[in-house]
C-alpha cells in the first residue's frame, strides 16, 4: 500500500513539476514583472483563494495546449506544528486550482505546494477569449479526515499596494491580485 502511494505521489509531482522556461513552444500570459524584488501572499483556508485575472487576445479554439504556472515562495506552514514542512508525506488537505470556475486540480497537495515552480496542464476549451480567472488554493476538508490546511505562500511581485496589505494583516483580497506570479501558458 505504501509503494502505491509513493508511486501515486511521484507521477503527481511529474505532472506538476516545474514548467521548463526555455521552451519556446509556450508562450506565456501574465501580468506580473516577475523581476526586481519580490515578497509572497498567503493563503491558509478554503475561504480564501488566490486569484488572477488574465487575458487571452487569441481566439480560444486557436489552443492546442493551455497550462497554469504558479510560483510557490516559501516551503509551506503547518499552524498546529507551528513548522515549515517540505515532507510528501504530511497529511495536506487537497490543492484545488480552478480555471473560469472549472477544477482542473483537486488532489493532495504536497507535490503542488512545494517552494518552486509548478505547471499543470488542462483543457483548452475551459479558456475564454478576452478575460480568464485563475483561482488557487484549499478544498474544504471533513473535520473527521485528519487533513490539515496549511499557509500557502505564492511568490507576487513586491509593490507598495502588497506592502501596505502585508503589514495590516487584514483578510486576503477576493478579487484577482495582478502581482502574482501565475501565468497561463498556451501553445497554438
Amino acid at each position: 500500500m505504501r509503494t502505491m502511494l509513493m508511486l501515486m505521489a511521484a507521477t503527481a509531482f511529474l505532472v506538476a513539476g516545474a514548467a521548463e522556461p526555455d521552451d519556446p513552444s509556450w508562450q506565456r500570459i501574465a501580468s506580473d514583472q516577475a523581476g526586481g524584488t519580490s515578497t509572497w501572499v498567503m493563503t491558509s483556508g478554503v475561504y480564501n483563494p488566490q486569484r488572477k485575472k488574465l487575458e487571452l487576445e487569441v481566439a480560444p479554439a486557436e489552443v492546442k495546449k493551455a497550462a497554469v504556472e504558479y510560483e510557490i515562495a516559501v516551503t509551506p506552514y503547518d499552524p498546529k506544528l507551528k513548522s515549515h514542512i517540505a515532507s510528501p508525506d504530511h497529511p495536506w488537505g487537497n490543492f484545488l486550482v480552478k480555471v473560469n470556475g472549472s477544477v482542473i486540480l483537486d488532489a493532495p497537495a504536497a507535490p503542488y505546494i512545494s517552494k518552486g515552480l509548478h505547471k499543470i496542464e488542462f483543457k483548452p476549451e475551459l479558456l475564454k477569449e478576452g478575460s480568464n480567472v485563475i483561482e488557487l488554493g484549499w478544498q474544504k476538508i471533513e473535520p473527521s479526515s485528519g487533513k490539515v490546511y496549511g499557509y500557502i505562500y505564492f511568490k507576487a511581485d513586491d509593490t507598495e499596494r502588497l506592502r501596505i496589505w502585508r503589514k495590516s494583516k487584514c483578510v486576503p483580497e477576493q478579487f484577482p491580485n495582478d502581482d502574482l506570479h501565475v501565468r497561463l501558458l498556451i501553445k497554438l
